[in-house]
């Protein structure tokens, strides 16, 4: 999936169109009339043309007289059935590689034939295979406009250096023509289908709308930002093979993180050893930390500190709850919320009276929230994802479970779950790391509220705190790349710089603080506990920052309307 650029870049887009024609002993020593147009073929060949789209080539490299309005400069490739000698059919057979890479002219490492039909743009749009190769037993030679004669062709070595310079000299002065310079192309590897696709899908939209306002407000160091997107289908496996493709295939500048600490565990080994830095926002398992890598990055706190807030809240009710019940999903990041629970009970003086982990793909809620509720716990406390918290929920409510408090470590700050379960939904808390009346800003979008406004302007829905935090480390990023005024095509020299740049300070984002540690976590950011009350998310814990008091206790199902 790409996210597009303006309409006026898609103009430029460079074509290789193969015209198949009859077959000719030695196609290349019979001249052509002088009537016919660079855009014909001589027997035995095939012709590739390249078109350039823009007329300031045209008429500044070529000259308008020499190739009027309608004709382009062309490239001609002859195909033969074996090498031929020089004497015998004109120049020398030269077998090479002519690449139509994004961005590039010349490039090693193609597909073989056939040809798609468009094969890459000048501004960074990819071509269907990445590459485009003229295979072996081709020969290629290039004629201007209107001089088609075998003595106007020139040799692969003379055409790769004179488009090799045209490259150099033209690609980089688009903007002194008033076209826009190389776009800075920063790739994502996320769930969009599968078992975290809704969840990977706000991520996404995240870093779309990211990436909407810095090109509106004239881009990274003045090069427009591309997102090049792929679904990693909440595989771990695919992940990590997409992630290898946008750094080596596709050849993007900058990488972000998706969702999911599985996922994101997978995907951040490849980016690792590939040295890029790799930011993610929807990832907390305290194992992504446990590695020694120096190039992953998480905004959010450790999924053991996430909970923090959801126990320590309960110091401050009256009467204080006693025991607890600890129920999670078994996955990475559920897993480690769940053991955070356990140690902050510890701490606080809460009796843990029922552990467990249930499969993910788990059908029967009601049975494991009516084995909990034998226990007669004061709160339950759930490692959880969207999907987890509605289904625990809706089972709650089946089997007539009330504790005095619930609570869990994501879910709950996702729109959808009070919007589908409405009533159910009220008193239920979250951990969560963001709010919009926080007091955090940035340069781009100003206001953890003004964040807050423009993502429900772009997408009509309110983000959480984890889509706040995608966009915390994209601006986190953008600002290391402006400070050491990079532009694209980044190097691996530059991408070493913004590593070492992101472990060096912090950056104040519309999501709040950012230091990131010497293993990569995010240490700058304190836990927050919100609360559904009518319908809405109230931030209640720390005090210094609440905006309502906690509802306390949970009010029984059968009170309920």
């Amino acid at each position: 999936m790409r996210i597009p650029m303006p309409a006026r870049q898609a103009q430029r887009t460079m074509e290789i169109r193969p015209h198949k024609l009859s077959e000719h002993p030695c196609g290349d020593q019979r001249q052509p009339p002088s009537t016919k147009s660079s855009h014909e073929s001589l027997p035995g060949e095939t012709l590739l043309q390249i078109r350039f789209d823009f007329s300031f080539f045209r008429e500044e490299i070529f000259g308008p007289a020499a190739l009027g309005a309608s004709k382009v400069p062309s490239l001609r490739v002859r195909r033969t059935d074996r090498p031929r000698p020089r004497s015998a059919c004109g120049p020398r057979k030269v077998d090479a590689n002519l690449v139509a890479a994004p961005s590039r002219l010349l490039q090693k490492g193609c597909p073989p034939d056939p040809l798609p039909k468009t094969v890459g743009t000048l501004d960074g749009a990819a071509h269907p295979d990445g590459s485009c190769k003229l295979g072996s037993g081709l020969s290629c030679f290039v004629a201007a406009p209107g001089h088609a004669s075998p003595g106007n062709f020139i040799s692969i070595r003379t055409a790769g250096i004179i488009l090799a310079v045209l490259g150099l000299c033209v690609l980089p002065s688009f903007s002194a023509v008033g076209a826009e310079p190389l776009p800075l192309r920063i790739g994502l590897v996320v769930s969009l289908t599968g078992v975290f696709g809704h969840d990977g899908a706000l991520v996404k939209d995240a870093y779309a709308l990211w990436m909407e306002t810095v090109n509106k407000k004239g881009g990274v160091n003045g090069h427009k930002v591309e997102l090049v997107v792929y679904d990693n289908k909440s595989d771990q496996a695919t992940g990590a093979k997409l992630v290898e493709k946008l750094i080596v295939g596709d050849k993007v500048d900058l990488l972000l993180g998706g969702f999911g600490s599985d996922q994101v565990f997978a995907e951040s080994a490849v980016s690792e050893r590939h040295k890029f830095p790799m930011i993610s926002g929807g990832a907390s398992s305290n194992k992504l930390f446990e590695r020694g890598y120096r190039y992953y990055f998480g905004t959010l706190g450790k999924a053991t500190e996430e909970v923090r807030g959801c126990v320590e809240v309960l110091g401050t009710v009256t009467p204080k709850p006693k025991t607890a019940a600890i129920i999670g999903a078994d996955i990475l990041f559920t897993a480690l919320a769940c053991e955070g629970y356990k140690k902050y009970c510890a701490s606080n003086g809460i009796e843990v009276v029922h552990f467990e982990l249930f499969p993910m793909k788990l059908q029967d809620y009601n049975s494991l929230l009516a084995k909990v509720k034998h226990k007669n716990p004061d709160i339950l406390l759930v490692g959880s994802h969207l999907l987890v918290a509605m289904n625990t929920v809706k089972a709650m409510k089946e089997v007539d479970f009330s504790p005095k408090a619930v609570a869990f470590s994501y879910g709950p700050t996702v729109p959808r779950f009070a919007a589908e379960l409405k009533g159910d939904a009220e008193q239920v808390m979250a951990a969560s790391e963001w709010t919009p009346r926080l007091p955090y800003k940035d340069h781009v979008f100003g206001s953890a509220m003004d964040f807050h406004n423009a993502y429900f302007g772009r997408f009509k829905r309110y983000p959480d705190y984890v889509e706040a935090a995608s966009v915390g480390g994209a601006v986190a990023q953008q600002m290391a790349v402006e400070e050491l005024a990079l532009k694209p095509p980044l190097k691996k020299e530059h991408r070493v710089a913004i590593m070492e740049k992101l472990h060096a300070r912090g950056f104040d984002t519309c999501y709040g603080r950012v230091e990131f540690d010497k293993d990569g976590a995010n240490v700058a950011h304190p836990p927050v506990v919100v609360q559904v009350q009518g319908g809405e998310l109230k931030n209640i814990f720390p005090k210094e920052h609440a905006d309502a008091e906690m509802l306390y206790p949970f009010k029984p199902w059968k009170e309920r309307k």
